[in-house]
């Protein structure tokens, strides 16, 4: 049954069984429109300012027609970048609908598949975090493409068949995981090549295939680097840690940080092997049943995890942003198989139940991700820059320190810095071999932030206690959530700095500012002297 229907009827009654979905996205997602921008938005809008050369082979989709748009729109105010983002997760939570209501072919079920999709914790971070346009660009482009696709073999229509191939490589162009849309293709291909006369029609995923492929490798995209960031490691223990670590977060919805240390996870294995048990079972029991939605979804879940299983050094939540847009309808499938075999009114009483306790503690999961913290920090990596960067721009600006002016950020007290893999606070001072990072420092990326949002400032960087050679840098106290005090520069830096360490119980330390700052005031004395006009 065609999902799309232009009767005027038939379009009341999807848009109400939609609006669960959509006001449940809103209402969990609400907050998202009011964080400031995360440490990699600094880089995209470096260079849709200008200030930095912009490669346009890198997701040219997401990270340079996307950017560029809404600089032009929004300039360096964060809200609209938000406001597009949860508009995005709202369509793509339509698009799950339809997706939904085309392999299942029952409304409620659709309805029940976009709930679980726009209320996931998985959203999380595609939501809140502005760089995440590439995974929600690339969803709905991948359930457009996906839904025409289904149309044009319908009406047997090349035209249309070949937009789908088209739409499929422009989520390419937004994110690298959509390459796994030619196997989800293949794969229905394959199963319903009994279901219809004109046999599989295996063309249009095997072009999109070799058009990503040939993309991805003329480009050099880093998700074909054999080390780096985006290394990639097909050994067998790593691909199954890795699925079993992404089964587990698809469904682990009592933890509300599922992702809190960014790695495979190997203690996911006894959940993971659950859920694996759980589909196999399922696939069975569905399998005398025509259209098989259970598997679509399935298919669909496993084609866009598959690209990021090999990856060495990166094991998100968000990851599954695009994948769970076909575990959702598995789920809400599963669920119904359940209703079906007990066709009684306390069953779907039960069902519905299950439903809205799942959204519920979804819902509550993201409250607390948003509320949880780490040595006063959001622990969530996203909120943690956004708050930073949100505290010491309007700081920044607010000094109206003139163009050229070189500033530096200094605390006497020794900062808590962050181990890089599991975002944890950490004594260890080992910046030069990259294992942890001091979180303001790191937001800030060596001046990118300076430039960006208060042009004409020069970094001088961070320091325990004002260096000597500092004497003419407007100094900062800074606090770890990003909080500033100006202390001026020269004598009167150190002189602040001196009465700061004695209040903090540190008396050597403040004398050693004062017996500075005296230094200095002579010195300059001296030197304004020097040029004073001889007396007569």
């Amino acid at each position: 049954m065609n999902a799309s229907s232009p009767h005027p009827a038939s379009f009341r009654r999807h848009a109400l069984a939609v609006a669960p979905a959509l006001l449940a996205a809103v209402a969990v997602f609400y907050r998202a429109p009011h964080t400031f921008f995360a440490s990699d938005d600094l880089v995209a809008l470096a260079r849709v300012a200008g200030l930095e050369p912009t490669p346009p082979t890198f997701r040219p989709l997401s990270a340079v027609v996307a950017f560029q748009l809404q600089y032009a729109a929004f300039g360096l105010d964060p809200l609209g970048y938000h406001l597009v983002n949860l508009a995005l997760h709202l369509a793509a939570v339509v698009g799950v609908y339809a997706l939904a209501r085309e392999f299942s072919g029952r409304a409620w079920v659709a309805a029940a598949a976009a709930l679980l999709f726009a209320a996931s914790g998985i959203a999380f971070t595609p939501v809140h975090w502005v760089s995440g346009i590439g995974d929600l660009i690339a969803c709905n482009l991948l359930l457009v493409a996906t839904l025409i696709y289904r149309e044009a073999r319908r009406r047997d229509h090349g035209a249309l068949l070949g937009a789908s191939v088209t739409l499929a490589f422009a989520a390419v162009l937004a994110k690298e995981s959509a390459i796994g849309w030619p196997l989800a293709i293949g794969w229905l291909e394959w199963r319903n090549r009994s279901a219809t006369a004109r046999g599989p029609v295996l063309w249009p995923a095997a072009v999109a295939a070799l058009a990503m492929v040939v993309w991805l490798f003329a480009t050099r995209h880093p998700v074909a680097a054999p080390s780096g960031p985006y290394s990639v490691s097909g050994a067998p223990g790593h691909l199954l840690e890795n699925g079993l670590t992404y089964l587990r977060w698809a469904v682990a919805i009592w933890d509300p940080h599922r992702d809190r240390v960014a790695a495979v996870d190997p203690n996911a294995w006894p959940v993971g092997a659950l859920v694996a048990l759980l589909a196999i079972i399922a696939i069975r029991h569905g399998r005398n049943t025509t259209p098989r939605p259970f598997e679509s979804g399935l298919a669909w879940f496993a084609a866009f995890v598959l690209p990021v299983l090999p990856l060495s050094h990166h094991t998100y939540l968000y990851y599954l942003y695009i994948p769970w847009a076909g575990g959702a309808l598995a789920v809400a499938v599963a669920g119904a198989m359940v209703i079906d075999r007990w066709p009684v009114r306390s069953a779907r009483v039960a069902a519905a139940a299950a439903l809205v306790a799942v959204v519920g503690l979804e819902a509550r999961g993201v409250e607390l991700r948003q509320r949880s913290t780490l040595d006063g920090l959001p622990a969530d990596r996203t909120l943690r820059e956004s708050l930073l960067l949100g505290h010491v721009v309007p700081a920044l600006r607010a000094a109206q320190l003139p163009p050229g002016t070189e500033v530096g950020f200094v605390n006497p007290v020794a900062r808590l810095r962050f181990d890089l893999v599991r975002e944890a606070p950490t004594l260890a001072r080992d910046a030069d071999d990259r294992r942890s990072y001091l979180p303001l420092e790191a937001v800030l990326q060596d001046g990118r932030a300076l430039r960006l949002f208060t042009p004409g400032l020069v970094p001088r960087g961070f320091a325990a206690t004002i260096p000597a050679e500092w004497t003419e840098v407007e100094c900062f106290l800074y606090e770890q959530r990003g909080f500033l005090r100006a202390w001026g520069r020269g004598a009167g830096a150190l002189t602040r700095q001196g009465m700061w360490q004695d209040s903090l119980g540190q008396p050597a330390a403040a004398e050693s500012s004062f017996a500075r700052a005296r230094a200095l005031k002579d010195t300059l004395a001296v030197a304004a002297g020097s040029r004073r006009e001889p007396s007569l």
